[in-house]
């Protein structure tokens, strides 16, 4: 539509006699915004928007929201906050960002956590376990737990007791170094003087496999002790733990005492393992 300028002293506002902007709100909440304006060839030109306000909540750091507070200046001094229609324009280059996923905290402390309950629960465990222990040694009447396993083995408690009392008396402390002199000698026997005793074989010696990590030199010697005198006893320990390596040996005097070991220790349960019993040469297990 061709328009034609009013009279000099019309209003400035309205010299081309537009009509009023109109603004409504439809009940779907888009609002319809129609204006009037004169272009360059002097044409009327309608334009019609429809908007619509939708508002949206986002959490932002505080410095973010400390610069939205900052006074404008410049063009754009004393302006509410917000963009300004001709100063400020929106970027069209394409940013491309690269996100880097953050390790899940959540399932690491819920795996810490079974860790921990684990942990604490094979604690329990073995105090039940030591608590047990001590309450079949006092009901037994014995002192330790490898005089309770020989006595469940086979030999009679005044057998254990008795083995004591001769280690104490006269045999050599387990692990102690005996010349092959003195081997077959009463050690409190005078020099010179010939012993009673039977001559011991020398593959009187038995290998026990299955040893508990926890076991010691003394547990073998009061486990082992019912059935003969020990010359010694090897136990296989790892040199950083100090555990056993799960494997023994012990030397008997008398290759009668070393099979009576084997036959009513091997395959018998100490701990919570089966002990394996043999002769320590292996061509007699054959």
């Amino acid at each position: 539509v061709g328009m034609t300028r009013r009279e000099w002293a019309d209003d400035e506002e309205d010299e081309w006699g537009l009509p009023p902007r109109e603004e409504t709100v439809g009940e779907d909440g888009v609002t319809r915004v129609v204006e009037w304006s004169v272009n360059e060839a002097n044409y009327a030109v309608k334009t019609t928007k429809l908007m619509k306000v939708e508002r949206k909540s986002r959490v932002v750091s505080t410095g973010v929201a400390e610069r939205l507070k900052w006074a404008k200046f410049g063009e754009c001094a004393g302006k509410p906050p917000g963009p300004e229609k001709g100063t400020t324009m929106a970027s069209v280059e394409e940013i491309l960002v690269e996100w880097i996923p953050q390790k899940d905290d959540d399932a690491e402390e819920e795996k810490e956590e079974d860790e921990a309950k684990k942990e604490l629960d094979i604690r329990k465990m073995l105090a039940a376990d030591r608590l047990r222990r001590r309450m079949e040694e006092r009901k037994a009447g014995v002192s330790n737990w490898a005089q309770l396993m020989a006595i469940n083995a086979g030999a009679d408690k005044e057998d254990v007791a008795g083995s004591a009392d001769a280690s104490a008396s006269g045999a050599p402390p387990p692990g102690k170094y005996v010349p092959p002199s003195l081997r077959n000698r009463d050690l409190n026997a005078p020099p010179g003087e010939s012993s009673d005793r039977p001559q011991r074989d020398d593959s009187s010696t038995v290998r026990v496999s299955n040893v508990p990590p926890r076991t010691t030199e003394a547990d073998l010697q009061e486990l082992f002790r019912p059935f003969g005198r020990i010359q010694r006893i090897f136990l296989s320990r790892d040199r950083v733990t100090g555990e056993s390596k799960g494997f023994a040996y012990v030397a008997f005097d008398l290759i009668s005492d070393a099979q009576k070991a084997i036959d009513r220790l091997d395959g018998y349960g100490y701990d919570h393992l089966i002990l394996r019993v043999e002769w320590a040469d292996a061509s007699r297990n054959k």
